[in-house]
């Protein structure tokens, strides 16, 4: 009788130790994977400024030559299928002191957390005055 539990309790011990292994790996993959969405959608929102900055797209959003509802197709065009996106714009005028001039925010739908966040400050000296651009962009698995 002795022997039939210690046999049991070894059987125990062993199918333990293969569940918390099993419970270990699943966690750690389910980890990596938390972390590789996110720095792919650090990057696709980095992508995206880049684009939006290179083309002068930035600019034309703070003029107030693009409504809300364009930046949102513009966004869609460049976002794989899965993933959305919030875009925001404050536009101020500095010459004695800070004026907002245009805000816009946009968004291409609603996206589970987490999502990675890319902010940008852009100057534009014009005329003798300055104009600064803040521009945030989220992006996240839909």
């Amino acid at each position: 009788m002795k022997i039939k539990a210690q046999l049991f309790t070894l059987d125990m011990a062993v199918a333990m130790f293969f569940l918390v292994i099993i419970l270990q790996s699943q966690s750690g993959l389910y980890l990596s994977q938390s972390n590789s969405q996110q720095i792919g959608g650090k990057s696709i929102g980095e992508d995206i400024l880049n684009v939006m900055e290179k083309t002068g797209y930035i600019d034309q959003v703070a003029g107030g030559g693009v409504s809300s509802n364009a930046v949102a197709s513009y966004m869609r065009e460049m976002l794989p299928p899965t993933m959305n996106a919030n875009f925001s714009l404050t536009s101020y005028r500095y010459a004695s002191d800070f004026e907002v001039r245009r805000s816009v925010n946009s968004s291409t739908g609603t996206f589970s957390t987490p999502f990675t966040a890319s902010r940008r400050v852009t100057l534009i000296p014009r005329n003798g005055d300055d104009d600064y651009i803040l521009t945030e962009i989220r992006v996240g698995y839909s």
